[in-house]
């Protein structure tokens, strides 16, 4: 990219380029440590990372957020408690999804008392 600019821009420019792409390079190794953390450690995200949308970042933080899963009485609790966009719908399938994956954790949430 930089052979293409103006080299008065290029000077100037090119300092930034490189240092985005040493942080391009600085997060890819961080995901790549979560995701090894995730692996060695949590292996349970797996099962939330089979629903559309759900990488390990994600999983790994709504699961260890959520800490205790029975402390919630309705599923529409958890969304409120991750900060996810309102309607107990969105929350309610997303649970429903890992459910039907296997997965102990999302249970309780979908239990109405």
């Amino acid at each position: 990219m930089g052979a293409r600019l103006h080299p008065d821009l290029r000077e100037v420019l090119e300092p930034r380029l490189k240092e985005i792409e040493s942080l391009k390079g600085r997060i890819q190794e961080y995901e790549l440590r979560m995701e090894k953390i995730a692996n060695e450690s949590y292996r349970q995200i797996e099962l939330l990372k089979q629903v559309n949308g759900v990488e390990t970042q994600i999983a790994l933080t709504s699961m260890l957020t959520l800490d205790d899963p029975h402390r919630f009485a309705k599923s529409r609790e958890v969304g409120c408690f991750l900060r996810w966009r309102p309607g107990r719908r969105d929350v309610v399938l997303f649970f429903r999804q890992v459910n039907q994956l296997g997965c102990d954790v999302a249970t309780p949430y979908l239990e109405q008392p």
